[in-house]
């Protein structure tokens, strides 16, 4: 089964679910949504469609767009990088613990409508930017 995952198809044929993009790295996910949808769709909550941030917010942190992170329970996230994300609560104070990205302090947040967590804003003394968790996300086509 290992075999299947570390073949390179060509990604123009199919649409690549979620459940299956855990298993590529990361650079190649930048390549698969590079070309998928248009700057001005909404990413959306999955769990209520709550509008979070379009795809022109997208930006690359430490050389990408997306990243995958662990957290010291071994818990292990995809998240992408956003710079405005609206329509969030952030829970708790800034912590420098166990930082993913060095220099910036981290805040959890949640979606205001369902509750559900999102990811986190991710603050420095001059910069912020959200890191959001690609499993909590849809993008929602304009044409809808």
């Amino acid at each position: 089964m290992d075999n299947f995952y570390s073949l390179r198809l060509p990604v123009l044929f199919f649409k690549l679910s979620d459940q299956y993009k855990q298993y590529l790295d990361p650079k190649e996910l930048e390549e698969i949504d590079d070309g998928s949808g248009g700057d001005d769709n909404w990413i959306v909550c999955s769990i209520c469609q709550n509008k979070l941030t379009k795809n022109k917010e997208k930006i690359e942190i430490n050389g990408s767009h997306h990243h995958q992170c662990t957290n010291p329970h071994g818990l292990s996230f995809h998240i992408r990088c956003f710079q405005k994300v609206q329509h969030i609560k952030n829970m708790g104070n800034p912590s420098a613990n166990f930082s993913w990205f060095s220099g910036y302090k981290w805040t959890i947040v949640i979606c205001h409508q369902c509750h559900v967590h999102l990811g986190w804003k991710f603050q420095s003394d001059s910069h912020h930017f959200y890191g959001l968790i690609n499993d909590r996300l849809i993008e929602e086509n304009d044409n809808r």
